[in-house]
């Protein structure tokens, strides 16, 4: 299994880019937007991968932040998308955009990416209805320490409020306070609850 790469950009385009590392190049496919955030020729790059191997093909897939492969890899799990379904989701929504949209059930906005039509915007949020409850996706600037946050959320999900509903009222609170570091858990939760 292939997770990353680091080496220099000898070819890019749209579609995809080759990098050379230790006399041997790599062609990787990226999606749109990473082909505008890409240094010059010749500079050194770094890609986070997935690697997917199809009946008819092998191919490796580069993107700039872990949190976009994630989502990708995620995207595949949703019936009937594929990896150029996916790469044309993240190459056209960043990664809050998608999300967002995804837990606004926000039809309109999917169905504008190429290649996705209604039914398949639909499917992607039934199917992918939990995605914004996942702390990778989560600026860590917007919620502080992960592992209170984390355990905040843990507490309110025990005492019987959906994953989702937590995540939302922690995150207020901790947006409420200017000095997250003074946060303690027990605080954070009473806090919490009085968002619920």
């Amino acid at each position: 299994m292939y997770d990353a790469i680091t080496g220099t950009l000898v070819r890019l385009s749209k579609e995809g880019v080759s990098i050379e590392t230790h006399g041997l190049a790599y062609r990787i496919l990226i999606p749109l937007r990473t082909y505008t955030q890409l240094p010059p020729l010749g500079s050194s790059v770094r890609l986070y991968l997935a690697f997917i191997v199809r009946e008819q093909s092998h191919a490796l897939y580069g993107f700039l932040q872990e949190e976009e492969r994630h989502l990708f890899e995620r995207l595949l799990n949703v019936t009937g998308i594929g990896p150029k379904i996916a790469l044309g989701l993240i190459g056209h929504l960043e990664c809050p955009q998608l999300i967002d949209a995804l837990a606004a059930k926000d039809i309109a906005t999917l169905s504008r990416v190429p290649g996705v039509g209604k039914k398949t915007a639909e499917r992607l949020v039934v199917e992918l209805k939990d995605l914004a409850a996942d702390t990778r996706f989560l600026p860590m600037h917007d919620i502080g320490p992960l592992s209170l946050f984390q355990d905040a959320i843990s507490a309110l999900v025990h005492l019987g409020y959906t994953q989702s509903t937590a995540q939302k009222a922690v995150k207020k609170s901790m947006g409420e306070q200017p000095n997250q570091e003074a946060h303690d858990l027990a605080t954070l939760i009473a806090a919490s609850l009085k968002h619920l």
